[in-house]
Protein backbone atom coordinates (compact mmCIF):
# COMPACT_ATOMS: atom_id res chain seq x y z
CA UNK A 1 0.00 0.00 0.00
CA UNK A 2 1.86 3.09 -0.83
CA UNK A 3 1.31 6.72 0.16
CA UNK A 4 -1.62 7.49 -1.96
CA UNK A 5 -3.62 4.27 -1.04
CA UNK A 6 -3.31 4.64 2.68
CA UNK A 7 -4.66 8.72 2.28
CA UNK A 8 -7.55 6.93 0.61
CA UNK A 9 -7.82 4.65 3.57
CA UNK A 10 -8.33 7.27 5.89
CA UNK A 11 -10.52 9.11 3.79
CA UNK A 12 -12.76 6.15 3.70
CA UNK A 13 -12.63 6.08 7.08
CA UNK A 14 -13.17 9.92 8.49
CA UNK A 15 -16.24 9.98 5.48
CA UNK A 16 -16.73 7.09 3.61
CA UNK A 17 -17.00 7.05 -0.12
CA UNK A 18 -17.93 9.99 -1.07
CA UNK A 19 -15.16 12.05 0.80
CA UNK A 20 -12.73 9.60 -1.31
CA UNK A 21 -14.52 10.88 -4.85
CA UNK A 22 -14.54 14.38 -3.55
CA UNK A 23 -10.71 14.37 -3.08
CA UNK A 24 -10.54 12.60 -6.53
CA UNK A 25 -12.72 14.80 -8.30
CA UNK A 26 -10.49 17.64 -6.74
CA UNK A 27 -7.34 16.45 -7.89
CA UNK A 28 -6.57 16.08 -4.51
CA UNK A 29 -5.79 12.07 -4.48
CA UNK A 30 -4.52 10.63 -7.66
CA UNK A 31 -6.45 7.89 -9.72
CA UNK A 32 -5.34 6.30 -12.73
CA UNK A 33 -9.52 5.75 -14.00
CA UNK A 34 -13.34 5.72 -12.86
CA UNK A 35 -14.02 1.99 -13.45
CA UNK A 36 -17.34 -0.18 -12.11
CA UNK A 37 -16.38 -2.02 -8.72
CA UNK A 38 -18.84 -4.94 -8.04
CA UNK A 39 -18.14 -4.75 -4.18
CA UNK A 40 -19.36 -0.97 -4.11
CA UNK A 41 -21.78 -1.56 -6.67
CA UNK A 42 -20.88 1.82 -8.23
CA UNK A 43 -17.78 4.05 -10.51
CA UNK A 44 -15.29 4.01 -8.35
CA UNK A 45 -11.87 5.40 -8.67
CA UNK A 46 -9.38 3.12 -9.79
CA UNK A 47 -5.46 3.49 -8.69
CA UNK A 48 -2.68 0.81 -9.55
CA UNK A 49 -5.08 -1.73 -10.74
CA UNK A 50 -7.46 -1.96 -7.32
CA UNK A 51 -10.81 0.50 -6.43
CA UNK A 52 -9.34 3.26 -3.83
CA UNK A 53 -13.02 3.37 -1.85
CA UNK A 54 -13.19 -0.16 -0.85
CA UNK A 55 -9.35 -1.81 -2.27
CA UNK A 56 -10.42 -5.04 -4.11
CA UNK A 57 -8.49 -5.63 -7.50
CA UNK A 58 -10.16 -4.04 -10.24
CA UNK A 59 -12.03 -6.52 -12.85
CA UNK A 60 -13.39 -4.41 -16.35
CA UNK A 61 -16.95 -5.72 -16.08
CA UNK A 62 -18.88 -7.05 -19.40
CA UNK A 63 -21.11 -3.37 -19.38
CA UNK A 64 -17.66 -1.50 -19.56
CA UNK A 65 -16.65 -3.41 -22.08
CA UNK A 66 -19.76 -2.59 -24.17
CA UNK A 67 -19.17 1.45 -23.06
CA UNK A 68 -16.17 1.40 -24.15
CA UNK A 69 -17.09 0.05 -27.99
CA UNK A 70 -19.85 2.75 -27.80
CA UNK A 71 -22.49 0.82 -27.01
CA UNK A 72 -24.87 1.30 -23.91
CA UNK A 73 -27.25 -0.95 -22.68
CA UNK A 74 -28.69 0.74 -20.57
CA UNK A 75 -29.67 3.76 -22.66
CA UNK A 76 -32.68 5.85 -21.52
CA UNK A 77 -32.76 5.83 -25.42
CA UNK A 78 -34.19 1.96 -24.95
CA UNK A 79 -32.04 -1.19 -24.93
CA UNK A 80 -29.73 -1.37 -27.93
CA UNK A 81 -28.72 2.72 -28.19
CA UNK A 82 -25.54 3.78 -29.09
CA UNK A 83 -24.06 6.20 -26.05
CA UNK A 84 -24.40 9.03 -28.31
CA UNK A 85 -28.10 8.66 -28.60
CA UNK A 86 -28.72 7.48 -32.02
CA UNK A 87 -30.74 4.16 -31.85
CA UNK A 88 -29.08 1.10 -32.78
CA UNK A 89 -32.13 0.37 -34.48
CA UNK A 90 -35.33 1.62 -35.78
CA UNK A 91 -37.64 2.77 -32.52
CA UNK A 92 -41.52 2.60 -33.22
CA UNK A 93 -44.71 2.04 -31.20
CA UNK A 94 -46.40 -0.42 -33.72
CA UNK A 95 -46.29 -4.01 -32.76
CA UNK A 96 -46.17 -5.93 -35.79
Amino acid sequence: MDANERKAYKLYKKGGQHLVYDYVTKGLLKHDKWGYCEPCEIDSPIYDESCLVCGSIYKESAKESEVERGYDTDSTEGRGAYRDGEPAYEQTSEVK
